[in-house]
């Protein structure tokens, strides 16, 4: 079957691959889509073949472009190749770019990117609950980080000094 950016092949007894002997069973289930999971990599040779889930066994095939690889923990083609996963980190993705560690014993832990929180590193932290720019600006949270604006729109790292550091104007 072609594609825009990639091809795939669908085998008498209902897999998709590139190849019969890696094949997998179509991964876009509803059970998927309740976990908020729609990108899979898609055994090749460069490890630069994936899957996006658009429904329920619908899916669109791409390939990476030419010297990257698909890293499903970013759900995008990086320039490294990801570490192969082991033990029960093969099963379980952690998300926004966490590092799943195997603790063996069928447990793991994510080791999430500054600015993501949870189990899977699922959710983003709100740079703001500290309160960092005291009562004397507003602040502005973005991953990993914030932006206070105090007043006269100066742009400071809390708002609280006389002296303004890396300040600027907007």
């Amino acid at each position: 079957m072609d594609q825009i950016n990639g091809y795939y092949c669908l085998f008498a007894s209902g897999l998709i691959g590139l190849r019969r002997e890696s094949a997998i069973s179509n991964p876009c289930t509803l059970e998927n889509f309740a976990k908020e999971t729609y990108f899979f990599e898609i055994p090749s040779v460069n490890g630069d073949v994936w899957l996006q889930c658009v429904s329920e066994s619908h899916f669109v095939m791409s390939k990476c472009a030419e010297h990257l690889f698909w890293n499903s923990e970013l759900e995008t083609c990086t320039m490294e190749k990801p570490m192969p996963k082991s033990g029960v980190c093969v099963n379980h993705l952690c998300k926004n770019g966490g590092e799943c560690q195997d603790l063996g014993s069928n447990n793991f832990h994510c080791l999430c990117r500054s600015g993501f929180t949870g189990q899977h590193c699922e959710t983003v932290m709100d740079m703001c609950d500290s309160n960092p720019c005291s009562s004397n600006g507003r602040c502005l949270s973005w991953v990993g980080g914030f932006t206070c604006v105090c007043a006269n729109k100066i742009v400071d790292d809390t708002c609280t000094s006389g002296k303004v550091k890396h300040a600027k104007l907007i």
